[in-house]
């Protein structure tokens, strides 16, 4: 039962450390309430960490995705088919 609880800190904590470090990154990121009006501006590139961060996310969600499709006929073996 400790051991349980002590996994669960560690998840929370971990879970809290990962949502400080994307807030921090997105917080870097031009609000665009910054940005120049439509008439005014000329064509800008996309800032580098806007790229990084769509890729890692892109990463992430394909991770999951295999993760849940690997996992799935694991869970269908163990609990039965039905």
């Amino acid at each position: 039962m400790l051991h349980d609880a002590l996994i669960l800190a560690g998840m929370v904590a971990a879970d809290a450390l990962i949502l400080a470090v994307w807030w921090f990154l997105g917080s870097r990121l031009v609000p665009a309430e910054s940005n120049p009006p439509a008439d005014e501006s000329n064509l800008t590139t996309t800032p580098r960490l806007h790229k990084v961060l769509t890729v890692v996310c892109f990463l992430l969600l394909v991770g999951l995705l295999v993760e849940c499709m690997a996992m799935f006929p694991a869970i269908l073996v163990r609990f039965g088919w039905s």
